[in-house]
């Protein structure tokens, strides 16, 4: 009769806690596919100070698209990247709320030649257009945010000229997580080691 050893709940462990800390933050984009409609669309600013309140995007007078259309929305994302979820608040006020979320996925990329782009990908959505947008979106913010991982995670940039677009992910061609593979190997590895050493 098997039984987990300590070394074998450390091996398990060690192989989830690889396979979840790489999944937090990725560095390339999310590859997600999206949704036509609705979209929430608008341009705004971003500033990112990592040491005094984090990661800030406000683009007012934003617009949504059918079948939830809307105007005059504010689009808020705030939080501290790679280190706290992001929250998302959309609504022509604070009191009144037409999307909200928290985030639950994180991807970015850096261009030599163009324009950089953070991809958030927010679940657990509220506000009177949850219903319409489904079980989660996926915001894509595009700006010059500087050279590389330190604009994100350590430096942080100043205001720059940003905009924004919202669209519900499309959950029946959601494609191979990005971490299955590295789960795969790792629990492929716990797997040879205790057999090996059930062998001895």
């Amino acid at each position: 009769m098997n039984h987990f050893t300590f070394d074998r709940v450390g091996a398990w462990a060690t192989a989830a806690a690889v396979l979840f800390g790489a999944s937090s933050a990725t560095s390339a984009t999310l590859g997600l596919p999206v949704l036509p409609a609705p979209e929430i669309s608008g341009s705004g600013n971003a500033v990112n100070n990592p040491t005094l309140f984090g990661f800030d995007f406000l683009a007012e007078d934003a617009v949504s698209t059918g079948p939830t259309t809307a105007s005059g929305l504010d689009v808020r994302i705030t939080g501290l990247l790679g280190l706290s979820p992001a929250a998302l608040n959309v609504g022509p006020d604070s009191a009144t709320l037409f999307l909200g979320g928290v985030q639950a996925d994180l991807g970015y990329e850096f261009s030599a030649s163009g324009p950089d782009s953070i991809e958030i990908l927010f679940s657990g959505l509220t506000g009177s257009a949850a219903t319409a947008f489904g079980s989660s979106v996926l915001a894509v913010i595009t700006g010059e945010f500087g050279d590389d991982e330190a604009a994100l995670f350590g430096a942080g940039f100043a205001s720059m000229p940003a905009s924004v677009v919202i669209n519900p992910v499309d959950t029946g061609v959601i494609p191979l997580p990005a971490g299955l593979p590295l789960l795969a190997s790792a629990l492929l590895s716990v797997l040879v080691f205790s057999r090996r050493r059930s062998c001895a």
